[in-house]
Protein backbone atom coordinates (compact mmCIF):
# COMPACT_ATOMS: atom_id res chain seq x y z
CA UNK A 1 0.00 0.00 0.00
CA UNK A 2 1.27 3.43 -0.57
CA UNK A 3 -0.24 6.08 1.70
CA UNK A 4 -1.07 9.41 0.35
CA UNK A 5 1.41 12.34 0.41
CA UNK A 6 1.43 15.91 1.12
CA UNK A 7 4.65 17.95 0.96
CA UNK A 8 3.11 21.53 3.25
CA UNK A 9 6.43 23.24 2.90
CA UNK A 10 9.23 22.76 0.67
CA UNK A 11 12.77 22.75 2.30
CA UNK A 12 12.82 19.13 3.64
CA UNK A 13 16.33 17.01 3.60
CA UNK A 14 16.37 13.94 1.91
CA UNK A 15 15.70 11.11 4.68
CA UNK A 16 17.76 7.59 4.55
CA UNK A 17 16.21 4.36 4.05
CA UNK A 18 17.31 2.52 6.97
CA UNK A 19 20.48 2.74 9.46
CA UNK A 20 20.31 4.39 13.43
CA UNK A 21 17.65 7.14 13.43
CA UNK A 22 19.13 10.36 12.64
CA UNK A 23 22.65 9.19 11.59
CA UNK A 24 24.23 12.57 9.73
CA UNK A 25 23.56 15.94 10.39
CA UNK A 26 22.71 16.74 13.75
CA UNK A 27 19.71 18.62 14.10
CA UNK A 28 19.49 20.04 18.06
CA UNK A 29 15.61 19.17 19.54
CA UNK A 30 15.18 22.75 20.26
CA UNK A 31 16.55 24.55 17.53
CA UNK A 32 13.69 25.97 15.07
CA UNK A 33 13.08 23.08 12.13
CA UNK A 34 11.73 23.05 9.06
CA UNK A 35 7.67 22.00 8.97
CA UNK A 36 8.10 18.53 7.13
CA UNK A 37 6.59 16.17 5.03
CA UNK A 38 3.12 14.94 5.98
CA UNK A 39 1.57 11.57 5.08
CA UNK A 40 -1.96 11.11 5.25
CA UNK A 41 -2.88 7.47 5.75
CA UNK A 42 -4.86 5.42 3.44
CA UNK A 43 -7.93 2.84 4.46
CA UNK A 44 -7.81 -0.89 3.03
CA UNK A 45 -8.80 -0.74 -0.82
CA UNK A 46 -10.24 -4.31 -0.78
CA UNK A 47 -8.22 -7.38 -2.59
CA UNK A 48 -4.76 -6.83 -0.55
CA UNK A 49 -2.77 -9.82 -0.19
CA UNK A 50 -2.21 -10.67 3.73
CA UNK A 51 1.42 -8.57 3.48
CA UNK A 52 -0.82 -5.44 2.14
CA UNK A 53 -2.77 -5.34 4.75
CA UNK A 54 0.18 -5.95 7.49
CA UNK A 55 1.84 -3.02 5.82
CA UNK A 56 -1.07 -0.84 5.09
CA UNK A 57 -1.73 -0.98 8.79
CA UNK A 58 1.45 -0.20 9.64
CA UNK A 59 1.71 2.95 7.44
CA UNK A 60 -1.97 3.93 9.05
CA UNK A 61 -0.82 3.38 12.64
CA UNK A 62 1.88 5.27 11.98
CA UNK A 63 0.68 8.93 9.72
CA UNK A 64 -2.88 8.33 11.62
CA UNK A 65 -4.66 10.56 13.71
CA UNK A 66 -4.64 10.07 17.48
CA UNK A 67 -7.34 7.82 17.85
CA UNK A 68 -6.14 5.20 14.86
CA UNK A 69 -8.89 5.68 13.05
CA UNK A 70 -7.70 4.80 9.66
CA UNK A 71 -5.68 2.03 11.03
CA UNK A 72 -8.21 0.14 13.58
CA UNK A 73 -10.34 -0.45 9.87
CA UNK A 74 -7.04 -3.29 8.76
CA UNK A 75 -8.35 -4.87 12.41
CA UNK A 76 -11.01 -7.88 12.74
CA UNK A 77 -14.25 -6.50 14.10
CA UNK A 78 -13.52 -7.42 17.34
CA UNK A 79 -10.17 -6.25 18.07
CA UNK A 80 -11.25 -2.42 16.81
CA UNK A 81 -12.58 -0.83 19.51
CA UNK A 82 -10.24 -2.42 22.25
CA UNK A 83 -6.76 -2.63 20.66
CA UNK A 84 -4.84 0.62 21.87
CA UNK A 85 -1.16 0.48 21.30
CA UNK A 86 0.92 1.53 24.23
CA UNK A 87 4.58 2.09 23.00
CA UNK A 88 6.61 2.30 19.81
CA UNK A 89 9.00 -0.33 18.41
CA UNK A 90 11.78 1.55 16.39
CA UNK A 91 13.43 -1.26 13.72
CA UNK A 92 15.26 -1.25 11.15
CA UNK A 93 14.43 -3.74 8.40
CA UNK A 94 17.33 -3.80 6.46
CA UNK A 95 17.56 -4.17 2.58
CA UNK A 96 15.68 -7.34 2.17
CA UNK A 97 11.92 -7.55 2.60
CA UNK A 98 10.68 -7.84 6.08
CA UNK A 99 7.75 -9.57 5.88
CA UNK A 100 6.75 -13.33 5.54
CA UNK A 101 4.13 -15.50 5.13
CA UNK A 102 3.59 -18.20 7.05
CA UNK A 103 0.18 -19.50 6.17
CA UNK A 104 -2.27 -17.33 8.20
CA UNK A 105 0.40 -15.46 9.31
CA UNK A 106 2.76 -12.66 8.21
CA UNK A 107 6.26 -12.29 10.32
CA UNK A 108 7.58 -8.84 10.82
CA UNK A 109 11.80 -9.01 10.95
CA UNK A 110 14.74 -6.49 11.74
CA UNK A 111 16.71 -5.42 13.47
CA UNK A 112 15.85 -3.33 17.31
CA UNK A 113 16.84 0.33 17.16
CA UNK A 114 14.87 1.45 20.02
CA UNK A 115 11.64 2.21 22.13
CA UNK A 116 9.14 4.66 22.55
CA UNK A 117 6.82 4.62 25.85
CA UNK A 118 3.73 5.78 26.14
CA UNK A 119 5.13 9.02 27.51
CA UNK A 120 6.99 9.88 24.57
CA UNK A 121 10.61 8.81 26.01
CA UNK A 122 12.95 7.24 24.27
CA UNK A 123 15.05 4.16 24.90
CA UNK A 124 18.04 2.96 22.64
CA UNK A 125 17.93 -1.09 22.20
CA UNK A 126 21.20 -3.12 22.36
CA UNK A 127 22.71 -3.61 19.03
CA UNK A 128 22.36 -7.28 18.38
CA UNK A 129 18.63 -6.79 19.42
CA UNK A 130 16.04 -8.30 16.81
CA UNK A 131 12.21 -7.35 15.89
CA UNK A 132 10.58 -10.61 15.19
CA UNK A 133 6.51 -9.83 15.51
CA UNK A 134 3.64 -12.43 14.29
CA UNK A 135 0.76 -10.87 12.57
CA UNK A 136 -2.28 -13.28 12.78
CA UNK A 137 -4.73 -12.82 10.09
CA UNK A 138 -8.63 -14.22 9.37
CA UNK A 139 -10.81 -13.63 6.37
CA UNK A 140 -13.70 -11.38 6.92
CA UNK A 141 -16.57 -10.75 4.10
CA UNK A 142 -13.95 -11.79 1.71
CA UNK A 143 -11.19 -9.23 2.89
CA UNK A 144 -7.67 -10.10 5.08
CA UNK A 145 -8.20 -8.56 8.62
CA UNK A 146 -5.72 -8.93 11.50
CA UNK A 147 -6.78 -10.11 14.73
CA UNK A 148 -5.56 -10.01 18.37
CA UNK A 149 -2.95 -7.16 17.00
CA UNK A 150 0.17 -6.16 19.20
CA UNK A 151 0.11 -4.08 21.90
CA UNK A 152 3.13 -1.78 20.26
CA UNK A 153 3.43 0.03 17.19
CA UNK A 154 5.91 -1.44 14.87
CA UNK A 155 7.57 1.78 12.97
CA UNK A 156 10.49 1.51 10.52
CA UNK A 157 13.75 4.20 11.43
CA UNK A 158 12.75 5.92 8.01
CA UNK A 159 8.86 6.33 8.97
CA UNK A 160 9.82 7.51 12.41
CA UNK A 161 12.70 9.74 11.53
CA UNK A 162 9.62 11.58 9.17
CA UNK A 163 6.37 11.04 11.11
CA UNK A 164 7.80 11.48 14.56
CA UNK A 165 9.19 14.96 16.32
CA UNK A 166 12.13 14.99 19.16
CA UNK A 167 10.96 17.80 21.92
CA UNK A 168 12.41 19.29 24.75
CA UNK A 169 10.11 19.99 27.00
CA UNK A 170 11.30 22.43 30.12
CA UNK A 171 10.97 21.69 33.57
CA UNK A 172 12.85 22.83 36.94
CA UNK A 173 15.20 21.96 39.15
CA UNK A 174 14.94 21.19 42.33
CA UNK A 175 16.05 24.78 43.28
CA UNK A 176 13.54 26.76 40.63
CA UNK A 177 16.45 28.61 39.00
CA UNK A 178 17.62 26.23 36.04
CA UNK A 179 15.38 24.64 33.58
CA UNK A 180 15.74 20.86 32.35
CA UNK A 181 14.92 19.40 29.45
CA UNK A 182 12.94 16.76 28.84
CA UNK A 183 13.39 15.12 25.75
CA UNK A 184 10.06 13.30 23.87
CA UNK A 185 9.20 11.92 20.28
CA UNK A 186 5.72 13.28 19.73
CA UNK A 187 3.59 12.54 16.34
CA UNK A 188 3.31 15.25 14.21
CA UNK A 189 -0.38 15.22 13.67
CA UNK A 190 -0.38 18.35 12.31
CA UNK A 191 -1.37 20.45 15.51
CA UNK A 192 2.39 20.06 16.76
CA UNK A 193 1.72 22.93 19.27
CA UNK A 194 -1.41 21.83 20.87
CA UNK A 195 0.10 18.30 21.25
CA UNK A 196 3.35 19.71 22.88
CA UNK A 197 1.54 22.05 25.41
CA UNK A 198 -0.83 19.10 26.47
CA UNK A 199 2.81 17.06 26.81
CA UNK A 200 4.40 19.99 29.47
CA UNK A 201 0.94 20.53 31.52
CA UNK A 202 0.99 16.39 32.14
CA UNK A 203 4.33 16.87 33.28
CA UNK A 204 7.79 15.25 33.31
CA UNK A 205 8.09 11.87 32.21
CA UNK A 206 8.27 9.04 34.78
CA UNK A 207 11.93 8.96 34.18
CA UNK A 208 13.15 12.49 35.06
CA UNK A 209 10.43 13.57 37.49
CA UNK A 210 11.93 12.32 41.02
CA UNK A 211 14.08 15.13 40.27
CA UNK A 212 12.25 18.13 39.20
CA UNK A 213 9.18 20.02 39.35
CA UNK A 214 6.29 21.42 37.84
CA UNK A 215 5.58 24.71 38.34
CA UNK A 216 1.97 23.65 36.52
CA UNK A 217 -0.35 23.02 39.19
CA UNK A 218 -1.34 18.95 38.32
CA UNK A 219 -5.24 20.02 37.92
CA UNK A 220 -4.25 22.32 35.24
CA UNK A 221 -5.14 21.49 31.79
CA UNK A 222 -5.72 23.90 28.43
CA UNK A 223 -9.41 25.53 28.46
CA UNK A 224 -9.45 24.89 24.83
CA UNK A 225 -8.72 22.07 21.87
CA UNK A 226 -6.72 23.82 20.11
CA UNK A 227 -3.56 26.16 20.53
CA UNK A 228 -4.28 28.75 17.71
CA UNK A 229 -1.45 30.36 16.41
CA UNK A 230 -1.34 33.94 14.09
CA UNK A 231 1.80 35.52 13.22
CA UNK A 232 4.00 33.29 14.87
CA UNK A 233 2.33 33.59 18.26
CA UNK A 234 0.44 30.69 20.50
CA UNK A 235 -1.95 32.02 21.93
CA UNK A 236 -2.22 29.13 25.12
CA UNK A 237 -5.51 29.30 26.91
CA UNK A 238 -5.27 27.59 30.52
CA UNK A 239 -7.92 26.58 33.10
CA UNK A 240 -8.39 28.57 36.50
CA UNK A 241 -6.03 26.14 38.15
CA UNK A 242 -2.94 28.31 36.92
CA UNK A 243 -4.34 31.83 38.42
CA UNK A 244 -4.50 30.41 41.90
CA UNK A 245 -0.84 30.56 42.24
CA UNK A 246 2.15 33.13 43.45
CA UNK A 247 3.58 35.23 41.31
CA UNK A 248 7.01 33.04 41.33
CA UNK A 249 5.27 30.46 40.16
CA UNK A 250 3.44 32.23 37.29
CA UNK A 251 6.78 33.61 36.30
CA UNK A 252 7.82 29.82 35.74
CA UNK A 253 4.93 28.44 34.30
CA UNK A 254 5.48 31.10 31.68
CA UNK A 255 9.22 30.10 31.07
CA UNK A 256 8.41 26.59 30.84
CA UNK A 257 5.97 27.56 27.82
CA UNK A 258 7.87 30.03 26.71
CA UNK A 259 11.13 27.63 25.79
CA UNK A 260 9.29 24.49 25.69
CA UNK A 261 7.12 26.22 22.68
CA UNK A 262 9.42 28.66 20.90
CA UNK A 263 11.65 25.44 19.62
CA UNK A 264 8.47 24.71 17.08
CA UNK A 265 8.86 26.08 13.85
CA UNK A 266 7.76 29.54 13.75
CA UNK A 267 6.46 29.95 17.10
CA UNK A 268 8.34 33.55 18.14
CA UNK A 269 6.11 33.92 21.30
CA UNK A 270 3.23 32.52 23.83
CA UNK A 271 0.41 34.76 24.76
CA UNK A 272 -0.66 33.53 27.76
CA UNK A 273 -4.17 33.26 29.51
CA UNK A 274 -7.02 32.06 32.22
CA UNK A 275 -10.56 31.16 31.09
CA UNK A 276 -12.47 33.44 32.86
CA UNK A 277 -9.59 34.55 34.91
CA UNK A 278 -5.86 36.46 34.99
CA UNK A 279 -2.73 35.02 34.58
CA UNK A 280 -1.41 39.04 35.73
CA UNK A 281 1.18 40.17 34.95
CA UNK A 282 1.85 37.72 32.28
CA UNK A 283 -0.86 38.79 30.15
CA UNK A 284 -0.54 41.79 29.05
CA UNK A 285 1.40 40.99 25.91
CA UNK A 286 3.11 37.92 24.23
CA UNK A 287 5.66 36.86 26.02
CA UNK A 288 9.28 36.02 23.62
CA UNK A 289 12.15 34.13 24.72
CA UNK A 290 13.82 37.86 25.68
CA UNK A 291 11.62 37.96 28.34
CA UNK A 292 13.17 35.22 30.06
CA UNK A 293 16.88 35.24 29.36
CA UNK A 294 17.30 34.67 32.97
CA UNK A 295 16.14 30.60 32.72
CA UNK A 296 17.51 30.45 29.54
CA UNK A 297 19.13 26.39 29.29
CA UNK A 298 21.57 26.65 26.67
CA UNK A 299 23.21 30.33 27.39
CA UNK A 300 26.42 29.81 27.96
CA UNK A 301 28.38 31.11 31.05
CA UNK A 302 30.04 34.06 31.83
CA UNK A 303 33.16 32.19 31.90
CA UNK A 304 33.27 29.84 29.03
CA UNK A 305 36.99 29.56 28.20
CA UNK A 306 38.67 26.75 27.47
CA UNK A 307 41.59 24.81 28.68
CA UNK A 308 44.29 22.23 29.22
CA UNK A 309 47.28 20.89 30.98
CA UNK A 310 51.24 21.67 29.67
CA UNK A 311 53.66 20.11 31.85
CA UNK A 312 51.64 20.17 34.91
CA UNK A 313 50.93 23.86 34.68
CA UNK A 314 46.92 24.63 33.67
CA UNK A 315 46.79 26.70 30.50
CA UNK A 316 44.02 28.66 28.73
CA UNK A 317 43.54 28.57 25.06
CA UNK A 318 43.05 31.95 24.78
CA UNK A 319 45.95 33.19 27.11
CA UNK A 320 43.72 34.14 29.60
CA UNK A 321 45.18 34.09 33.44
CA UNK A 322 44.82 30.28 35.40
CA UNK A 323 45.16 31.12 38.31
CA UNK A 324 46.59 29.53 41.55
CA UNK A 325 47.40 26.48 39.08
CA UNK A 326 49.11 28.29 36.00
CA UNK A 327 52.83 28.50 37.77
CA UNK A 328 53.29 24.27 37.72
CA UNK A 329 53.84 24.73 41.60
CA UNK A 330 51.23 22.40 42.45
CA UNK A 331 51.50 20.50 39.40
CA UNK A 332 47.73 19.23 39.15
CA UNK A 333 47.03 16.08 37.05
CA UNK A 334 42.82 17.16 36.77
CA UNK A 335 41.35 19.88 36.56
CA UNK A 336 37.87 21.58 36.81
CA UNK A 337 37.04 25.35 36.81
CA UNK A 338 33.25 26.24 37.46
CA UNK A 339 30.61 27.20 35.47
CA UNK A 340 29.58 31.20 35.69
CA UNK A 341 32.85 31.83 38.00
CA UNK A 342 36.36 31.95 38.59
CA UNK A 343 36.68 28.74 41.29
CA UNK A 344 39.05 26.16 40.23
CA UNK A 345 39.43 22.99 41.29
CA UNK A 346 42.32 20.72 40.86
CA UNK A 347 43.44 17.68 41.71
CA UNK A 348 47.01 17.46 43.45
CA UNK A 349 49.49 15.96 45.78
CA UNK A 350 50.14 12.63 44.12
CA UNK A 351 46.45 12.32 42.71
CA UNK A 352 45.00 12.47 46.44
CA UNK A 353 44.12 15.56 47.35
CA UNK A 354 41.31 18.33 46.01
CA UNK A 355 42.44 22.61 46.59
CA UNK A 356 40.22 24.56 44.59
CA UNK A 357 41.10 28.20 44.49
CA UNK A 358 39.68 31.50 42.30
CA UNK A 359 41.21 32.58 38.78
CA UNK A 360 41.76 36.64 40.13
CA UNK A 361 43.23 35.27 43.94
CA UNK A 362 46.44 34.60 42.93
CA UNK A 363 48.45 31.37 44.92
CA UNK A 364 45.81 30.93 47.45
CA UNK A 365 44.16 27.80 47.65
CA UNK A 366 41.84 25.37 49.98
CA UNK A 367 41.61 21.77 50.66
CA UNK A 368 38.62 20.50 50.23
CA UNK A 369 39.21 16.78 50.12
CA UNK A 370 42.15 14.60 51.36
CA UNK A 371 41.32 11.00 50.11
CA UNK A 372 43.18 7.59 50.60
CA UNK A 373 42.99 6.77 47.08
CA UNK A 374 43.73 8.31 44.18
CA UNK A 375 41.00 10.85 42.71
CA UNK A 376 40.48 10.63 38.80
CA UNK A 377 37.81 12.43 37.86
CA UNK A 378 36.67 15.95 38.63
CA UNK A 379 32.96 17.88 37.67
CA UNK A 380 31.29 20.99 38.77
CA UNK A 381 27.73 21.51 38.68
CA UNK A 382 25.70 24.93 38.53
CA UNK A 383 24.74 24.91 41.67
CA UNK A 384 28.82 25.14 42.92
CA UNK A 385 28.81 21.48 44.64
CA UNK A 386 32.50 19.86 43.51
CA UNK A 387 31.77 16.14 42.00
CA UNK A 388 34.97 14.09 42.50
CA UNK A 389 35.37 10.54 41.59
CA UNK A 390 38.05 7.96 43.14
CA UNK A 391 39.83 5.54 41.67
CA UNK A 392 38.46 3.44 38.86
CA UNK A 393 37.32 0.17 40.65
CA UNK A 394 34.29 -1.92 41.98
CA UNK A 395 32.12 0.42 44.12
CA UNK A 396 34.36 3.15 42.47
CA UNK A 397 33.48 5.86 45.33
CA UNK A 398 31.49 9.35 44.15
CA UNK A 399 32.05 12.50 46.43
CA UNK A 400 30.12 15.97 46.42
CA UNK A 401 31.76 18.58 47.89
CA UNK A 402 30.49 21.68 49.19
CA UNK A 403 33.21 23.57 50.86
CA UNK A 404 36.09 22.45 52.75
CA UNK A 405 35.38 19.83 54.84
CA UNK A 406 31.84 19.74 53.68
CA UNK A 407 31.67 15.94 51.84
CA UNK A 408 29.24 14.31 50.86
CA UNK A 409 29.55 10.35 49.28
CA UNK A 410 26.79 9.65 46.09
CA UNK A 411 25.44 6.65 46.09
CA UNK A 412 25.21 5.26 42.61
CA UNK A 413 22.70 2.36 42.08
CA UNK A 414 22.42 -0.25 39.48
CA UNK A 415 25.87 -0.34 38.05
CA UNK A 416 27.28 -3.25 40.16
CA UNK A 417 30.83 -4.00 40.17
CA UNK A 418 31.38 -2.04 36.97
CA UNK A 419 34.21 0.50 37.89
CA UNK A 420 33.43 4.27 36.93
CA UNK A 421 36.00 5.77 35.11
CA UNK A 422 34.83 9.18 33.75
CA UNK A 423 31.64 11.29 34.70
CA UNK A 424 30.58 14.68 33.71
CA UNK A 425 27.78 16.48 35.56
CA UNK A 426 25.40 18.55 33.37
CA UNK A 427 25.25 22.16 34.34
CA UNK A 428 21.49 21.45 35.61
CA UNK A 429 22.72 19.21 38.23
CA UNK A 430 19.81 17.05 37.55
CA UNK A 431 21.55 14.56 35.50
CA UNK A 432 25.10 12.93 34.92
CA UNK A 433 27.12 10.92 32.11
CA UNK A 434 29.21 7.81 33.20
CA UNK A 435 31.17 6.49 31.50
CA UNK A 436 31.78 2.59 33.46
CA UNK A 437 33.17 -0.77 32.60
CA UNK A 438 36.20 -2.04 31.57
CA UNK A 439 38.78 -0.09 29.65
CA UNK A 440 38.20 -1.15 26.69
CA UNK A 441 34.30 -1.61 26.74
CA UNK A 442 33.51 1.16 28.34
CA UNK A 443 29.93 1.94 28.62
CA UNK A 444 28.29 5.36 28.36
CA UNK A 445 24.99 6.11 30.68
CA UNK A 446 23.07 8.46 31.86
CA UNK A 447 21.65 8.87 35.74
CA UNK A 448 19.05 10.90 37.52
CA UNK A 449 20.58 12.66 40.45
CA UNK A 450 17.99 13.08 43.53
CA UNK A 451 18.87 14.76 46.30
CA UNK A 452 16.92 14.15 50.27
CA UNK A 453 17.39 14.55 53.32
CA UNK A 454 16.22 12.42 56.69
CA UNK A 455 17.15 13.58 60.17
CA UNK A 456 19.30 16.38 59.11
CA UNK A 457 21.37 14.59 56.88
CA UNK A 458 21.69 15.21 53.08
CA UNK A 459 21.45 11.54 50.59
CA UNK A 460 22.69 11.96 47.24
CA UNK A 461 21.62 9.46 44.56
CA UNK A 462 22.58 8.71 40.94
CA UNK A 463 19.38 6.79 40.36
CA UNK A 464 18.54 4.65 36.90
CA UNK A 465 21.39 5.00 35.28
CA UNK A 466 20.33 4.52 31.31
CA UNK A 467 22.71 3.02 28.62
CA UNK A 468 22.93 5.26 25.94
CA UNK A 469 25.78 4.82 22.63
CA UNK A 470 25.06 1.60 22.56
CA UNK A 471 26.31 1.21 18.46
CA UNK A 472 29.84 1.77 20.18
CA UNK A 473 31.99 -0.88 21.29
CA UNK A 474 33.62 1.52 23.74
CA UNK A 475 33.16 5.25 24.97
CA UNK A 476 36.99 7.12 26.15
CA UNK A 477 35.86 10.37 27.05
CA UNK A 478 32.04 12.70 27.11
CA UNK A 479 31.18 15.86 27.69
CA UNK A 480 27.82 18.11 27.52
CA UNK A 481 27.58 20.45 24.19
CA UNK A 482 24.47 21.41 25.77
CA UNK A 483 21.74 20.77 27.61
CA UNK A 484 20.27 18.50 25.50
CA UNK A 485 23.39 16.96 23.70
CA UNK A 486 27.17 15.13 24.69
CA UNK A 487 29.93 15.00 22.84
CA UNK A 488 31.42 11.82 22.74
CA UNK A 489 35.14 10.21 21.82
CA UNK A 490 33.94 6.65 21.22
CA UNK A 491 35.14 3.82 18.79
CA UNK A 492 33.16 2.14 16.20
CA UNK A 493 32.42 -1.71 15.45
CA UNK A 494 34.86 -1.17 12.94
CA UNK A 495 37.76 -0.40 15.45
CA UNK A 496 38.32 3.21 14.99
CA UNK A 497 38.17 5.61 17.50
CA UNK A 498 35.88 9.12 16.41
CA UNK A 499 34.04 12.16 17.60
CA UNK A 500 30.28 11.86 18.02
CA UNK A 501 27.20 14.30 18.99
CA UNK A 502 24.67 12.26 20.63
CA UNK A 503 21.30 13.52 21.84
CA UNK A 504 20.57 12.63 25.64
CA UNK A 505 18.18 10.25 25.14
CA UNK A 506 20.68 8.01 22.82
CA UNK A 507 18.11 8.75 19.50
CA UNK A 508 20.14 10.71 17.36
CA UNK A 509 23.88 10.84 16.45
CA UNK A 510 26.35 12.22 14.00
CA UNK A 511 30.06 12.10 13.42
CA UNK A 512 32.32 14.44 13.67
CA UNK A 513 35.94 14.54 11.76
CA UNK A 514 38.91 14.50 14.55
CA UNK A 515 42.62 14.37 14.56
CA UNK A 516 44.72 11.15 14.68
CA UNK A 517 45.36 9.63 17.81
CA UNK A 518 42.23 11.39 20.11
CA UNK A 519 42.22 10.69 23.90
CA UNK A 520 40.34 13.43 25.06
CA UNK A 521 37.57 16.37 24.48
CA UNK A 522 36.43 18.92 25.69
CA UNK A 523 32.87 20.44 24.57
CA UNK A 524 29.82 23.16 25.93
CA UNK A 525 27.14 25.00 24.77
CA UNK A 526 28.28 27.13 21.73
CA UNK A 527 31.92 26.84 21.92
CA UNK A 528 34.25 24.95 19.54
CA UNK A 529 35.37 21.38 20.65
CA UNK A 530 38.61 20.77 22.10
CA UNK A 531 40.18 17.46 21.48
CA UNK A 532 43.55 16.29 22.79
CA UNK A 533 45.71 13.56 21.31
CA UNK A 534 48.93 11.24 21.90
CA UNK A 535 52.21 10.74 20.90
CA UNK A 536 53.02 13.87 20.43
CA UNK A 537 50.52 15.07 23.21
CA UNK A 538 48.54 18.10 21.39
CA UNK A 539 45.65 20.44 21.70
CA UNK A 540 43.41 21.19 19.15
CA UNK A 541 40.96 23.67 18.47
CA UNK A 542 37.98 22.96 16.46
CA UNK A 543 37.59 25.28 13.11
CA UNK A 544 34.82 24.82 11.14
CA UNK A 545 35.05 21.63 9.14
CA UNK A 546 38.84 21.74 10.14
CA UNK A 547 41.00 21.46 13.44
CA UNK A 548 44.07 23.95 14.63
CA UNK A 549 46.82 23.10 16.59
CA UNK A 550 46.82 25.24 19.87
CA UNK A 551 49.81 23.81 22.02
CA UNK A 552 51.76 20.97 23.34
CA UNK A 553 49.29 19.59 26.40
CA UNK A 554 46.46 16.80 27.47
CA UNK A 555 43.36 17.03 29.05
CA UNK A 556 41.37 19.80 27.42
CA UNK A 557 38.35 21.33 29.40
CA UNK A 558 35.32 23.60 29.47
CA UNK A 559 33.68 25.20 32.44
CA UNK A 560 31.63 22.44 33.94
Amino acid sequence: MVAAVAVLLAGCAAIPSNGPVQQGQWVQPDEQQEPRVRVFALPPQGGESQIDVVNGFLDAATNDDSDYAVARQYLAARDRDRWEPDEVQVYDPGDANPFQVNGTQVILSGRAVGTVSSEGSYRPDPPDRKVRETFHLVREHGEWRIADPPERLYVSSFDFERAYELVNVYFFDRTGRTLVPDPVYLRDRGDLVTEVTQRLLRGPTSWLRPAVSNQFPLSTVLATDHVPVDGGIASVQLSRDAQDTGLGERRRMAAQLVWTLTQLPDITGVRIGVKDGSFAPFDERPQTPKDWQEYDPKSPRANSAGYYLNGGRLTTVDGADAGPFGDGRLAPSVVAVAPGGNRVAAVTDDGRVVRVGHLDEGERTEVWLQAPHPLTSLSWDGAGNLWVLGAAGPKSPVYVLQGPGRRLVATVEKLGDWPIRKLRVARDGVRVALIAGEEDKGALLLGRIEWSEASGVTHVVVRDPVPLARQFTSVYDVGWAGPGRLAVLAQDPQGLRQLYYLSVDGSRYSSVVVPEKPVSLAAAQGEPLLVGTRSPNMIWKQSGDSWVKVDEGRNPIYPG
